[in-house]
């Protein structure tokens, strides 16, 4: 298996990839997957200093990326619930 296919393969492994792509038509995939990948080196560049990032260190900036956000939402829920319950954060899984 090439390099390129892969990529494709563990690209569509991912469930929020997938989720992700429903969003477009599956014709689009290509330039939204393009588009996507340049959007986020483009944020990571504004951010972080990249060349002194591993792979494993953008891995863990995904997780702790996705854990915040649900974190966030978590929060916004219980804000809004007036007994005060409200879910349990946990961390994200299968960035």
């Amino acid at each position: 298996m090439s390099t390129l296919e892969d990529l494709e393969t563990q690209l569509v492994s991912s469930r929020k990839v997938r989720e992700f792509l429903k969003n477009f038509s599956e014709t689009q995939w290509a330039r939204v997957v393009k588009a996507s990948v340049i959007m986020g080196i483009q944020e990571l560049e504004r951010s972080q200093q990249v060349t002194k990032l591993s792979a494993k260190d953008l891995e863990d900036l995904v997780g702790k990326s996705a854990h915040f956000l649900t974190c966030l939402k978590c929060s916004q829920e219980r804000s809004l619930n007036s007994d005060g319950e409200g879910k349990v954060c946990l961390p994200a899984s299968d960035p």
